[in-house]
This record gives structure tokens, C-alpha cells and sequence, in this order.
């Protein structure tokens, strides 16, 4: 479902999905109800080189070279109050593939657009969810993904995720629990499996809540490109994996609680880039309060391979080959990280994290380039 107002006086991404919007009046007030729930979707959706869309209750004009979507909903542009954006017991077994953009299952997504909007006292839900053999391969254009900004080669896979940009957030509850992701594949830009991602925003007073998920085969592979949104920087070879995890990038951050419990994650990698297993990561935004929370998590075969470039991931810069492989991990790599940070892991556990020309982090926190007062880990 898409929440979206059409005029040809401004057209921003809809982190990915290309909608056209405008109308900055637009407002989604008193307690409105957004709920993709109990959908099948078990034939394959395809997008190949031109424009399309298919989910049960998404509308809107798509710009994207190539968009496959299933069982997501969206608000675009728009100031949103008391809403609640909830994704639940939805299952994917067919393929979603894309070919030149992106392909997303099981997804909310909010974006606020070329003017700011701002979202308030909002909820937002996926739960239950399931999505296996989500596909996207890259092609010529210029998106706006979530974390992820522009590519030169876009492909962008998420499922069972939340993804947030250019949006001022205040009193957001977000809750993740119960997903099952597996094969979740991208060439040439993001994969993203269960995860929550916020770029180009505002926060303030946001918890969010990753529970019981489970992630397998999680893969992003690389293609000539510029990644920006503060997970990679100039790559030459970029792909980014998320599996149970939280990334922050050029952002504002005050007052964010992220509690991880009981997730699990195997065989999730990354050629090129870098890949987050049951992980935070806050990059290149400035914070003031944040707080973690990561017990009971589980991951396995977390892996990364670097391409020739300088990445900045969570714990590399200007390295020749570049990756870094994040397992029930906290990162943080800002220059203005702020200070009231309290980090906590307990009882989680890693095996084989593996990084080839960069680093590798197992139940660790792990500060670059910030300067944090009044913080406890």
C-alpha cells in the first residue's frame, strides 16, 4: 500500500521504488492503519530492464529501470502522525527478481523526499514474515536505497526489512520479530534481510527491536560503482550485506535505544563490500544517547572479500582491498559520535567471521574515528 500525492513539480525515490511525489501538505493523521497482512505470493515476480510492479496494493509511478515488489507498503512524502505501518505474516516463496533496479518482499518503507517531512509518534511492524530467493542485479541509474545512495550499477534485495531516509523521525517504535529470510541475493548494490536502515534523517527518541529473526544466504556482490549513504565510500568493487541488523548513516541521532535478542544468521557475505550479522551500525551521524542492547544472538559463516577502493564500513578506511565481516557486533565510525552511549553484549555467540583484505569483528564494539564522552560499553 502507497500512501503518495502525484505532480510533476518534484519527483524524488521512494528508497528504490521510484514513485513519483509531491504536494508537501500532504499529512496521514489520528491513529491511520497501514497493514499488508496474510499475503501469498508463491509465482515468480520479474522485472527485466524496464518499468514494473507488482504487489498486492502498491500504487504509483515507478521510475527505476526495473522494480519487482511483493507484499510491502510504503508512505511517500508525506508528514505521517499516530500511524502505524505494519508487514506481517506475509509469505514469499516464488522468486522476486529484478534485473537493472531492485527487488523487495515483505517490506515497509518510509521516505520523506526532496522537502523534509516529518514522521511522529509512529509505529511501524514486521512480523511474521517469510521471503526466500529475492533477487536484484544492477543496472544504469540512479537510486535512492535505504542506507545506500547512488550507484552507477543499482541492485538492491530486501526483504522482511524497514528501511527509513530523508524523513524527521521523532517517537518511532519499530519491531522486527519472527522473520525468516533466506536468499536474499544482490549484484552491484545491497542485500538486505531483516534489517532496519535510517539515512539522511533526523531521529529523536527512537527503540527499535530485532527479535527471533533468522537470516540465511545473504549475499551482495559488487559492480563498478561510486556507494554512498555512509556505509561504503568511493569502491571500486561495493556490496553491502544486512542480515538482523541496524544501520545508521548520515543521520542525526538522539535519544535511539536498539535491542537485539535471540537472532540468528548464517552464510552471509559480501565480495566487495562488507557484511553485518546481527549488527548495529551507526556511520558518519551524529549521536547523543544511543543505546544497545545485543543478547542471545547467533551467527555463523560471516565473510567479506574487498575490491580495490577505500571503504568506510564500521572499521575501515583507504585500504587497497577493502571488507569487513561484523557478527553481533556494535559499530560506530563518526567524527561527531557524540556522547551517552552505553553498549551491552551478553552471551552471543560466533563462528567462522572471516575477512580477506580487511577486518573481521565477533560480539565486539568496535569505535573509529569518534569521540564519545560519558559512555559505557
Amino acid at each position: 500500500m502507497a500512501f503518495a500525492q502525484g505532480a510533476p513539480a518534484q519527483e524524488v525515490h521512494l528508497n528504490g521504488l521510484g514513485w513519483i511525489k509531491a504536494n508537501p501538505g500532504s499529512v496521514i493523521d489520528g491513529e491511520t492503519r497501514v497493514v499488508v497482512d496474510g499475503n501469498r505470493a508463491e509465482a515468480v515476480v520479474r522485472a527485466t530492464g524496464g518499468k514494473a510492479g507488482v504487489v498486492g496494493n502498491l500504487a504509483g509511478r515507478l521510475q527505476l529501470i526495473s522494480v519487482a515488489q511483493a507484499n510491502s507498503a510504503g508512505l511517500g512524502a508525506v508528514d505521517a502522525h499516530n500511524t502505524l505501518l505494519t508487514v506481517l505474516r506475509n509469505r514469499l516463496t516464488g522468486p522476486v527478481e529484478s534485473v537493472g533496479g531492485a527487488a523487495t518482499a515483505n517490506v515497509a518503507l518510509v521516505s520523506g523526499g526532496d522537502v523534509r517531512h516529518l514522521l511522529d509518534a509512529t509505529r511501524i511492524d514486521v512480523l511474521g514474515n517469510s521471503a526466500g530467493n529475492v533477487r536484484a542485479i544492477g543496472g544504469e541509474g540512479d537510486v535512492l536505497l535505504g542506507a545506500i545512495g547512488s550507484f552507477q550499477l543499482p541492485g538492491r534485495a530486501s526483504a522482511n526489512s524497514a528501511l527509513v531516509s530523508e524523513s524527521d523521525v521523532r517517537n518511532l517504535y519499530a519491531v522486527l520479530n519472527a522473520n525468516v529470510a533466506d536468499r536474499v541475493t544482490s549484484v552491484g548494490g545491497a542485500a538486505l534481510a531483516n534489517a532496519l536502515t535510517v539515512a539522511q534523517s533526523d531521529v529523536r527518541d527512537a527503540t527499535v527491536v530485532l527479535d527471533h529473526n533468522q537470516a540465511d544466504r545473504v549475499s551482495a556482490s559488487g559492480g563498478a560503482a561510486y556507494v554512498g549513504g555512509g556505509l561504503l565510500a568511493s569502491a571500486e568493487l561495493t556490496g553491502v550485506s544486512l542480515a538482523n541488523a541496524v544501520a545508521v548513516a548520515q543521520s542525526k541521532l538522539r535519544v535511539g535505544q536498539f535491542l537485539a535478542t535471540n537472532n540468528q544468521a548464517s552464510e552471509v557475505g559480501s565480495v566487495g563490500g562488507s557484511a553485518f550479522a546481527n549488527s548495529v551500525n551507526v556511520v558518519g551521524s551524529d549521536s547523543v544517547g544511543f543505546n544497545t542492547r545485543q543478547v542471545g544472538n547467533r551467527a555463523s559463516q560471516v565473510s567479506a572479500s574487498g575490491g580495490q577502493g577505500s571503504v568506510l564500513a564500521g572499521g575501515l578506511a583507504e585500504v587497497d582491498k577493502s571488507a569487513a565481516a561484523l557478527a553481533n557486533s556494535i559499530s560506530v565510525s563518526s567524527p561527531t559520535a557524540g556522547s551517552g552511549h552505553a553498549h551491552l553484549l551478553v552471551n552471543n555467540q560466533a563462528d567462522r567471521v572471516l575477512a580477506e583484505g580487511g577486518g573481521a569483528a565477533a560480539n565486539s564494539v568496535w569505535v573509529q574515528q569518534a569521540a564519545m564522552r560519558g559512555s559505557d560499553a
